[in-house]
């Protein structure tokens, strides 16, 4: 590969560099209050990230540049952010300080001993250790599953797997570019380097521009760490709600608008969605996504028993209750009621 080459492709995580620096700015910015530890760990992780892809895209720029510790000690202290990352998510978005914490450090403390005693070599394999490490502690957890974060457990629960993935691989990869430099080839001249700089290039694409196209960005976090100390909640207090909210969605007919979220209708009611959340777990044993679904076939077998829909396909009656799909309507319908929507139509009498 020549020099030109690497000057083109330096381009690359130059570019996903500028939207991982973008990400960590807005997160830093909107991680306050006792509640924000999530937003600093991934703020500070996407702002370590940023600054190695630049680094890196330096090193690609300049193949004679002796940048290597300088992105190997980036990366080592962006490492321990992510692990406490999900444990301030386990934690309700608090963190505390523990002895033990300083010790995911370590490898960062040694990049400037190892270098500077001369033995340079010994950072692609502390870079291995780390990367490996941390990707089979992720792996591990994954067996926990979602239940294991106690707010947000399906978003922090994707950001689990996402980097369960990323470091196992990461760690294969920059082994392998390891152990291809140890021979003769250099730089300029490496197979796997390219194919190193797309991964790269790729997942941060995939983090980055995902991340912006949630609105607002990461509102989940922004949510968390805009939470005040509330006082506990009584058994009235999630009657009231969970009453409140049966009443909004089936007599407002909100279940109709087939975009309605959890979000989009806490803001309706003017209520945290956290707190619809739990109103509707405690009080109803289920998620609000399957309260909607029950409203819905609820309304649709009063318009399956309606003389006035008799000619009308079931497939009418499914949009008009807001399904997007005659399959979706036909499997909570035959989940609520042990039969399809023809089958209960049948029983009842009513022609099609």
């Amino acid at each position: 590969m020549a020099d030109d080459s690497l000057s083109v492709l330096a381009n690359l995580p130059f570019a996903a560099g500028v939207g991982a620096a973008l990400v960590a700015l807005h997160l830093l910015s909107a991680g306050g209050g006792p509640r924000g530890w999530p937003n600093r760990f991934l703020g500070g992780f996407f702002l370590l990230f940023a600054s190695q892809l630049f680094v890196l895209s330096y090193q690609l720029d300049s193949p004679e540049s002796r940048a290597g510790p300088v992105r190997v000690a980036f990366i080592l202290a962006a490492n321990p952010l992510v692990f406490l990352f999900f444990r301030s998510l386990r934690s309700g978005g608090t963190y505390a300080l523990r002895p033990a914490d300083t010790a995911h450090f370590i490898p960062l403390a040694l990049v400037p001993v190892l270098w500077g005693t001369g033995y340079g070599d010994g950072l692609d394999l502390l870079l291995f250790a780390s990367m490996a490490g941390y990707g089979a502690t992720y792996l591990l957890d994954l067996r926990s599953g979602p239940g294991q974060f106690p707010v947000a457990a399906s978003r922090a629960f994707r950001w689990l797997q996402v980097f369960a993935v990323f470091y196992p691989f990461s760690a294969v990869l920059d082994a392998a570019i390891a152990l291809e430099l140890l021979g003769d080839t250099d730089l300029s001249n490496s197979q796997l380097l390219p194919v190193a700089v797309l991964v790269v290039f790729g997942v941060s694409l995939v983090v980055v521009f995902g991340a912006m196209g949630q609105r607002p960005l990461f509102d989940w976090l922004r949510e968390l760490a805009a939470a005040k100390s509330r006082p506990v909640m009584s058994d009235r207090v999630f009657d009231e709600l969970a009453g409140r909210i049966q009443t909004e969605i089936a007599e407002q007919r909100m279940y109709s608008d087939e975009e309605i979220s959890l979000t989009r209708f806490a803001r309706r009611i003017g209520e945290p969605p956290r707190l619809v959340s739990q109103a509707i777990n405690r009080r109803l044993g289920m998620s609000f996504s399957d309260l909607v679904n029950a409203v819905r076939v609820d309304a649709a077998r009063r318009l399956l028993t309606d003389p006035g829909w008799s000619d009308r396909p079931v497939i009418d009656i499914a949009y008009e209750v807001g399904f997007r799909s005659k399959s979706n309507f036909h499997r909570a319908f035959k989940q609520r009621t042990g039969m399809t929507p023809s089958e209960f139509r049948a029983q009842s009498g009513t022609t099609a």
